[in-house]
Parts: structure tokens; sequence; C-alpha cells
């Protein structure tokens, strides 16, 4: 009796598992998938990408914390991963199975009649080639309801597939089978439940199977404007793209709520070169925090010494664009006609900023405590001389202007207008804000907005000696004023 050397068996071994296909094939995944996030690393690191892309591992930690957290509850506009799965999930179970039931049906009728064929034929090529998303207006007109349409969307468009798949393999059933199906004598029911349908069931679980993937295709895409669902979880988190800042933001507040009794203000600090759009978005789409707090002002501190060094920066210039309070520090290290001319600069792109001059940052604490500069309420009453026209000329790409016009304005025309405005301009509109005349309406109409989030409600009513008209106020980066004001004028009655 012989024996194999105990050495020879685990090469015999390694080499059966190098050969392996799946294990290949599973070492080559991982070879590119390495590859890929390598590369991924040191772009984002080098700044090889968009500005603000993250990193390989800052997103495998994002991730990872959304994994683990997937059914968290912050209110409406901010649930966990798991909730929006599950809304999606239902949302495509119920579209898709109205869809299959009208679907299969139909199919084989289609597929059995030369005169259903012929008769409802004009309708599939008429319908079918029409965008799952071109029946979104129509939905939400019929049935007012982002729930609703959305089922209707995900029944339109998964609907296609599984009928046609049915009619063909209908059509194309062999012949054979139905000849010996007259010979035994089956009624017509009878052939069609035990002959026709189980010969077509590849052609409809074909189709089946499409729309289903249709289905999902078609939610994401539709839920990014009826929110809620992995759809609009999509596309909250582009819009303020800085989900770690906002997500820790959120949960710190959740933290300091919990000892409300022990402070007044919270103040919010950011690094010197911090896009403050993403701390602002938190208190309009979190309907937690934004129930609990206000947020009060938006101060920035300015180096009058070096500003201008960096005026041409991103960072810089959001910063301006946004502040409700600048403080404009180290003027003992500037001529009072640097001075001049840099806060002319400043207003020329914040028409609605109040500025003071400091002495390392030294001011009375009621100049940026408590002054309620982004209340709407008191918005445009800060400084009303701050919206007037010539304050707001401006070669720079980011500058602010404001529209001042009479008359009344018809609610609808200015809906249609704001939402296509928000839709391609959002990304560059930093800030607006305004007092409307609502026709048919005896109080004001306020709105505020930052980026593509935007709030409006009504105000108190208008006095009896103030003059009805509508202000806007536009801060933002390659804006065309131009278009804008003809575009309100034609919201006008």
């Amino acid at each position: 009796m012989t024996s194999i050397p105990e050495n020879l068996t685990n090469k015999k071994t390694k080499l059966i598992i190098l050969e392996n296909e799946n294990f290949r094939a599973l070492l080559l995944f991982l070879l590119s998938l390495g590859i890929f996030l390598l590369f991924w690393e040191l772009g984002a690191k080098m700044k090889l990408f968009a500005k603000g892309m993250p990193t390989a591992s800052l997103t495998i930690k994002e991730l990872w914390y959304w994994v683990t957290h997937p059914f968290y509850d912050n209110g409406l506009n901010d649930l966990g991963i798991g909730w929006n799965l599950l809304i999606s999930l239902r949302r495509v179970a119920i579209g898709y199975t109205l869809a299959s039931i009208i679907a299969v049906p139909l199919g084989v009728l289609v597929g059995i009649s030369k005169i259903a064929f012929k008769a409802f034929n004009p309708y599939f090529q008429l319908l079918k080639p029409v965008s799952p998303l071109a029946w979104l207006p129509l939905g939400l007109y019929i049935f007012r309801d982002s729930e609703m349409t959305g089922i209707f969307i995900i029944t339109i468009a998964s609907i296609w597939p599984t009928l046609t798949n049915t009619a063909f393999g209908v059509a194309n059933v062999n012949p054979d089978y139905l000849d010996v199906s007259k010979i035994l004598g089956a009624s017509k029911w009878r052939t069609i439940f035990k002959v026709i349908i189980p010969a077509a069931l590849p052609n409809i679980i074909s189709g089946l199977r499409i729309s289903m993937g249709i289905s999902w295709l078609v939610i994401v895409a539709a839920e990014m404007l009826l929110g809620t669902g992995l759809g609009y979880f999509i596309w909250n988190e582009w819009n303020n793209l800085y989900i770690t800042v906002r997500g820790d933001l959120i949960r710190i507040i959740g933290n300091l709520m919990r000892r409300r009794d022990k402070f007044d203000h919270l103040v919010i600090e950011t690094t010197g070169l911090a896009d403050p759009a993403p701390v602002i978005q938190t208190f309009f789409v979190d309907e937690e925090i934004q129930d609990q707090l206000d947020l009060d002002a938006v101060v920035t501190v300015v180096d009058a010494k070096h500003i201008l060094d960096h005026w041409d920066s991103d960072e810089a210039q959001e910063q301006i664009a946004f502040a409700n309070v600048i403080l404009l520090n180290k003027i003992d290290l500037v001529e009072p006609q640097q001075l001049e001319e840099l806060e002319q600069k400043i207003k020329a792109m914040n028409g609605l900023v109040k500025i003071y001059r400091t002495q390392n940052s030294e001011v009375e604490m009621d100049s940026v405590l408590g002054v309620r500069a982004f209340d709407l309420k008191q918005a445009l009453e800060i400084d009303p001389e701050l919206l007037g026209e010539d304050a707001h000329e401006n070669d720079e790409s980011v500058f602010s202007f404001a529209i001042v016009e009479s008359g009344a304005v018809n609610l609808e025309k200015l809906n249609t207008w704001l939402t296509e405005l928000l839709q391609t301009q959002g990304p560059n509109i930093f800030r607006m804000k305004g007092i409307l005349n609502v026709m048919g309406e005896d109080e004001r109409f306020v709105f505020q907005g930052v980026h593509m989030i935007f709030d409006g409600h009504p105000d108190r009513p208008w006095k009896p000696e103030e003059t009805r008209k509508n202000e806007l106020v536009f801060i933002g980066r390659n804006l065309d004023e131009t278009q804008f004001r003809q575009d309100f004028q034609a919201c006008l009655v």
C-alpha cells in the first residue's frame, strides 16, 4: 500500500482551486474593484475630479452609516434608506401588479383575435413610445396625490413589455397544439387555459421580467419629483451634496435639544473655506429641526486685509453671498479708502447684507444674535434702501438684484415659473426671498429659498396705508437679471 506525500496533495488542491472558473472570476472581480477604488481614492486626493468629490474611503464610511442605520426617522424629508426602500417597493409592487393584471389578459385577447389586434394596435403604437415621465404632469393633475401618481406611472410604463410579449407568445402558439385541442373537443376557455397560456408562458414570463426592470427604472426617476422613496433620497442628497456634514449636524442638534433649557441661541461655526449652503439647508429640509429652531442669521467674517487676494474663489464668494451679517475685520490694517471700496464691492454682490467694521471681530452681541435677519417677516425691513436698483450693478459672476413690481401676481403662473426656475437655475441661486401681492388674497405672501429648496406661506394682512407691491431679491452666480424680470412680469395679472 502506497501513500501520496502531504505536500503533493496540498499542491494538487491549490492547483485545482486556481483552475476553478468561479475562483478565477472572483479574483478578477476583486482585482478590478481594487484598481477602481485606488484610482478613485488617489484621484479625489489629488483633486483630479470635480470640486468636493469625496474619497473612496470617506464614501465607504458614509455608506456604512446608511447601511447600519436604515430605519432612522427624522421627519418625512429625512428617512433612513430602509424606509425609502420600503416606500419604493410598495409603489412598485402595486403598480407592477396592476400592470400585470391588465397586460396578460389583454395580451391573450390580442394574440387570439385578429379583430382585437386591429382594433387595439393603434393605441399600442401611439402610447407605447411615450416617455414614462411624460405621464407625470397628467398623473399629478388627475390624482392630485404623489403616491397615486407614482403607482400610475409604474403601471403605464410596465404594461407594454408584458402586453407585447404575451400577445406575441399567444399568436405564435404551435398550430398543431390547437388542432389537437379541437379534435379532443376542448372548449374555447379550456383551450386558452390548458393549451395557449402554457405554450406562451415563456414569452409571458420574459415580458413580466422586463416590466419589473422598467418599473424600478421609472420609479427612481419619478420619485425625484414626487418626494419620498429611493428617487427622492438620491435627488435630495444631490441637492445638498454634503451628506456627512448635514447628517452630523442633525444628530448634534438633536442631542443639544434635549437640554433646551440650558441655552438661548445655537452658534454653528464652520471652517474658513466651508460652503454654508449645507448648514442652511438643514433648517429647511429637516422637519424636526424646522419645528424646534429658527435660522436667525448667517454671519460671515471677512478679512479686510486679505479678502481681495481670494475674491475670485468660489468659497469666498458663496460665503459673502449667503451672509446676512458681515464682520469686516482687521480694519486697522487697511486704509479708509480701501474699506469704502471693499464695502461697495461686497454690497454689489450681496445687497441685503448688514456690514459691521471690527477689530479682532469685536462686536455687540445684539448685532449678531437675535437679529432675525433670515426671518421673512422682517427680511426686507432690515434696510429698505438695500433694495435700490442702483445698489446691484456688478460685473462679477456672483451678484444680487431686486425686482420691484406693482400689481397682483397670478399664483398658478408664479408656481409654474418658480418650479421651472428651481429645476434649471437652482444650483446657481444662492439665496432668494421676497414679499408678493397675490391676486384675490388680503395677506402678504412671503417666500425664501436656498438653491433648490423653497419655502413660502401667507404672512400678515396688508395694512390699509401700505402700497401693495411685489419685492423679490435674488443672489447667485451667472443669473440672467433681464430674463428673470421678464418671466416675473409674465406672472402678473
